[in-house]
Order: structure tokens, then C-alpha cells, then sequence
């Protein structure tokens, strides 16, 4: 079935997620602050709303995408009353507790509130790749997912705790941002020494395909739930720390900045100092939830 959906915000994102509701045969209607950037959605057959009220009034679902969590509030603190009945979903980027509070004022004002962590670029919106993850009104999330999933096909339900999508936001872009600064601090430190990226891009890929991805993540999970730290998982704190410290020596020598490899060599010699030198390297998680303070 083809429901009516009002989309608020038509900047990039906006734009996409009201395409892809268009071209699935939903009505869409739309409001923006500005509202010439809607006229592209108009001509493609959304309806434009005078004004928020009217956006809000428009659809039972309600999907945001606004610039910043502050004009969320903004957004809804003009729509007023008209939420009561409606289902918001929020997909704008913030914190947990930025989204737990949304959650709360739409359920003061009589709404049904989802919080939508997008896991995908405007680009991807509408095909098989996008991912948004859900959290909040189980209720609401089932009597909408077929559309939501229009949008995002693989749209997995978190938990009833509206802060869940945004925290795993954040842990999933610290392993992306992690990830990819180690591959450029890599990059930098054989550059230093004269070879280019592309000619250590095939050892690299091999290493990182049959070594670090090899590494079994459900047993490092189990080590870190359940707080044991063998040093088979990959081996122990005082090795690598050791190895570290040469890496931060090579670095140096080669004037490259070491910040990434102090960060982790400063974890280990804590863990170390600590009198867990013999735990395993996945040990560190226990410098990262309780940092050395100085």
C-alpha cells in the first residue's frame, strides 16, 4: 500500500528520501524553510505545505532531515499539536541524548517517535545498499517499516530506547574513522621511506584481507563482554607494547607524525603499568573505558 508521507527539510538527504518515496508510488508531500529548494520535488509530483502545521497535518509518518538536532526542536516546536497521532522520525545525526529528548517531547505532545541513524550517503538512498538503523516506538516502527524500508531496504529495529540508533552510530564511524586513519598513517610512514602508496597497496590489501580482517570478531566480542582477556586474543598486552614502541621509533626517525601509534602505545604501556602486561592485546579496552589520568 502507498501511504502519504511528509518529508521536512529537502536539502540533499531530504531530497533523496522524498525520490525515492516518489518513485515508489507514495504520495509525498513536502516543506522546507527554503522553499525553492523544494521546487525540484514539486515538479516530480510532491505536494508543497504552506508551512510546518500543515506538513505535520499532511501524513500520519513524518520523516526529518534538517540541518542539526537543534532545528529538529525548531521543526516541532512550531508544528506544536499537530504531531498528536503522527509517527516522527527523526534522521538527523546527533547524540544519544539528544535523540532520547526528541523522543520525549513527542511523546508529551501525543506523538510516536522513531530516531533513524542514516548509515548511507544521499546517493544510496532508495537501493539495495542503504542502511538506517531504527530505535524507539516498536508500535510505529512496524505499522511503517514497508515504507521506511522504500527508502532504506535493510532498516533493522534497534530497541525501544530512541538513543540506540545514534550510539551505534557512533561506534560504527569510530571503526570507519579509526580504520581509514590507519590505512593513511600506513600510507605516511613507507611514503617517508620512499614508497608510494601504490606499490605498498598490494601488501597492504593482502595484510589487511588475511591477518587484521582474518582476526575472529566473535571471539574478541565474547573477550570483551565477558571481561577475560587470554592472550591468544591476538597475543599479549607486553608483546605489543614492545612492538609499539618501535613503530613510535620509526616514526620519528622518519618525521612522521606518530599521534595514531602514541595513542595505542600509550594505551598498552597502561595496561602494562597496570600489572596486565600478560592479558591479551584486546585488554585495551579497559584503558579505553577507564584512561590513566595524569
Amino acid at each position: 500500500m502507498h501511504h502519504r508521507t511528509t518529508v521536512i527539510g529537502t536539502g540533499a538527504m531530504g531530497q533523496a528520501l522524498a525520490i525515492a518515496l516518489l518513485d515508489a508510488g507514495h504520495p509525498v508531500t513536502v516543506w522546507n524553510r527554503t522553499r525553492e529548494r523544494a521546487d525540484p520535488l514539486v515538479a516530480r509530483g510532491a505536494v508543497l505545505a504552506a508551512d510546518v502545521v500543515d506538513a505535520v497535518s499532511a501524513s500520519e509518518l513524518v520523516l526529518v532531515s534538517v540541518l542539526d538536532s537543534a532545528a529538529v526542536r525548531d521543526v516541532l516546536d512550531s508544528a506544536g499539536d499537530a504531531v498528536r497521532d503522527r509517527t516522527i522520525v527523526n534522521l538527523v545525526t546527533g547524540t544519544p541524548g539528544e535523540a532520547r529528548s526528541v523522543a520525549d517531547w513527542a511523546v508529551e505532545h501525543g506523538a510516536d517517535h522513531l530516531d533513524g541513524a542514516m548509515m548511507a550517503v544521499p546517493s544510496m538512498i532508495g537501493s539495495p545498499g542503504a542502511t538506517i538503523l531504527y530505535g524507539g516506538a516498536v508500535d510505529a516502527y512496524h505499522r511503517h517499516e514497508p515504507t521506511l524500508r522504500t527508502v532504506a531496504s535493510d532498516s533493522p529495529f534497534l530497541g525501544v530506547d530512541a538513543g540506540l540508533p545514534a550510539l551505534y552510530d557512533v561506534g560504527l564511524l569510530t571503526m570507519l574513522y579509526a580504520t581509514m586513519t590507519g590505512w593513511l598513517q600506513a600510507f605516511a610512514v613507507v611514503g617517508a621511506g620512499g614508497v608510494t602508496a601504490e606499490e605498498f597497496l598490494p601488501h597492504a590489501r593482502a595484510w589487511f584481507d588475511n591477518v587484521v580482517v582474518a582476526e575472529d570478531t566473535a571471539e574478541v566480542a565474547t573477550s570483551v563482554d565477558r571481561r577475560e582477556y587470554p592472550d591468544t586474543v591476538p597475543s599479549s598486552v607486553a608483546l605489543n607494547a614492545a612492538a609499539l614502541r618501535l613503530l613510535l621509533q620509526v616514526h620519528e626517525e622518519s618525521g612522521v607524525g606518530s599521534g595514531l601509534v602514541a595513542a595505542i602505545s600509550a594505551l598498552a604501556d597502561q595496561r602494562v603499568a597496570e600489572g596486565h602486561g600478560a592479558d591479551g592485546f584486546t585488554s585495551l579496552v579497559e584503558a579505553i573505558r577507564t584512561p590513566a589520568r595524569n
